[in-house]
């Protein structure tokens, strides 16, 4: 190889190396970020508990019961994975109604976005309601599933 195509080489390994270095700083932005999903029941005080379990493809965080009356509810710390991938899912079981859906996953990451990435669900009779913060206003609640 003369020295021409040698310097050619360079000049386009170091192009293409900046230019996966543009794509490389946006997706470490986010895989640094950590999420926080909250589950907070506003049930009827005098009813059942909620029932609950949560997974993800690595991990497993087990079974849980909410009382209608605790405002605390039940939340979890993650950073998601390199490629964006990451999905949690919950089943639900409240008197003789079932529900399972995703939590988190890479569409709802970018609704968690803008208050410390936060994905808060608050569980009513009628469904499940979603916010980007914790404890939120009544009109900033979208019912995003029904029972």
């Amino acid at each position: 190889m003369n020295f021409y195509m040698i310097t050619s080489l360079i000049v386009s390994l170091l192009f293409i190396l900046s230019l996966s270095g543009v794509v490389a700083t946006n997706s470490t932005k986010s895989f640094l970020a950590h999420y926080e999903v909250w589950i907070v029941s506003d049930l009827p005080n005098g009813t059942h508990p909620l029932f609950f379990r949560c997974w993800s493809r690595h991990s497993d965080l087990g079974s849980h019961f909410l009382n209608p009356d605790d405002p605390e509810g039940f939340h979890w710390r993650f950073r998601q994975n390199f490629w964006q991938t990451t999905k949690y899912q919950c089943e639900f079981v409240w008197v003789s109604k079932t529900l399972t859906f995703n939590v988190f996953n890479r569409d709802l990451s970018t609704k968690c976005q803008g208050h410390g990435n936060i994905c808060y669900w608050l569980v009513r009779e009628n469904g499940f309601y979603f916010a980007n913060y914790v404890n939120p206003f009544p009109g900033d609640l979208k019912l995003m599933y029904s029972w």
